[in-house]
């Protein structure tokens, strides 16, 4: 591993060169907060500032300052310009960046990496997916592991503003930058354009409890939150429908398409809706699954089921790759072709024999 003692190891990352200026403790616990974490995750922010000096060396500087002055609780563990990378914290020690409070788990389980906001963005924001990829790489993690401040943020901050486009969006624009942006740049840079469309030992599952997307749960009386926190009891009396489920067993439920909050599966119990969530079986093997009656295909949603599949431009594996689907998510098919299927998304076209129908 490139990482000892939460320092970088590395002189580059991805071709970007990289400066370990750690902070230096004075006074009480503001920039440096001197408590220990187990990063378990990534939180991306933009630095908020459009000056042209505000860079990642002025941000270092900045921190220092932040420091001395001993008055503002504020820090992050990296910032990214165009042309380099300073990381100014452990990565091994919390930070104050996520808005969810010294034992939030944006602040407490995540490395904070800041995108400089100069003239040139779009190449700090590039610079930032590779060091975002890099983590991944290093740690192990998956796109579900990189999460925009919005998610964390107690104020629901806009945050990374640049990639976030509203508040009424945030959601389905993070979805987009993850898989549009950061899972084809970290099959590019690990990879190297090699990946084939044959499955992958699958991880152990976590979720054992037979929720699915679509499904329709009610909490358990023991349910808390995503990061512990207690749910209030009348939520709990309440129906709702599974949105989203990810790989490391949380859910996004919503009702009437009004996200409330991710809990674990575990918290869930589900509500027999007479199946009315599960695509039918079709009469007679003659008949496509994939039809209605008058001949016009029915989108229907799959589950991929390897740890990577690829996006191809077109149905079958003489078309180039577009992408990878790295989540085990859950996609909708919108045309099918010889065993392929093409996603809702606009994105390309995967292979079915590597997912199953929910």
């Amino acid at each position: 591993m490139n990482i000892k003692d939460g320092l970088v190891t590395v002189k580059e990352i991805c071709g970007i060169p990289v400066k370990v200026d750690i902070v230096q403790p004075v006074g009480k616990a503001n920039v440096r907060t001197l408590l220990p974490m187990t990063p378990l995750g990534i939180t991306v922010h933009n630095t908020g500032s459009g000056d042209r000096e505000a860079g990642d060396e002025a941000h270092a500087n900045y921190l220092k300052n932040l420091e001395k002055a001993d008055q503002e609780y504020k820090s992050w563990h990296f910032t990214v310009d165009s042309d380099s990378i300073t990381q100014h914290l452990p990565l091994n020690e919390k930070g104050y960046h996520a808005g969810d409070g010294v034992n939030g788990y944006g602040n407490s389980k995540t490395i904070g990496i800041e995108i400089a906001e100069g003239p040139k963005y779009k190449q700090c924001e590039e610079n930032a997916v590779k060091l975002i990829c890099w983590l991944m790489h290093e740690y192990g993690w998956t796109i579900d592991n990189v999460q925009p401040h919005r998610k964390y943020s107690k104020s629901n901050k806009l945050c990374p503003w640049r990639i976030l486009k509203s508040q009424a969006t945030w959601e389905t624009d993070w979805y987009n930058f993850q898989h549009n942006v950061i899972i084809p740049k970290y099959n590019e840079l690990f990879n190297g354009g090699a990946v084939v469309d044959t499955p992958v030992t699958p991880s152990t599952p976590v979720n054992n409890h037979n929720i699915k997307v679509g499904d329709t749960v009610k909490l358990k009386e023991s349910a808390v939150q995503w990061n512990g926190k207690n749910i209030r009891a009348d939520y709990k009396k309440k129906e709702y429908k599974v949105k989203q489920l990810d790989t490391n067993g949380r859910t996004v439920l919503t009702i009437n398409d009004v996200v409330i909050y991710a809990v674990d599966v575990k918290y869930l119990d589900r509500v027999d809706t007479g199946g009315t969530d599960t695509p039918a079986t079709p009469a007679t093997p003659a008949t496509p699954a994939d039809t209605t009656q008058t001949g016009q295909f029915k989108s229907y949603l799959v589950k991929v089921t390897v740890d990577a599949l690829n996006i191809r431009k077109g149905p079958s594996t003489s078309h180039n790759i577009v992408g990878v689907i790295r989540d085990k998510g859950v996609y909708t098919i919108v045309e099918e072709k010889d065993n392929w299927g093409k996603l809702k998304s606009g994105a390309g076209w995967i292979c079915l024999s590597y997912t199953k129908r929910v």
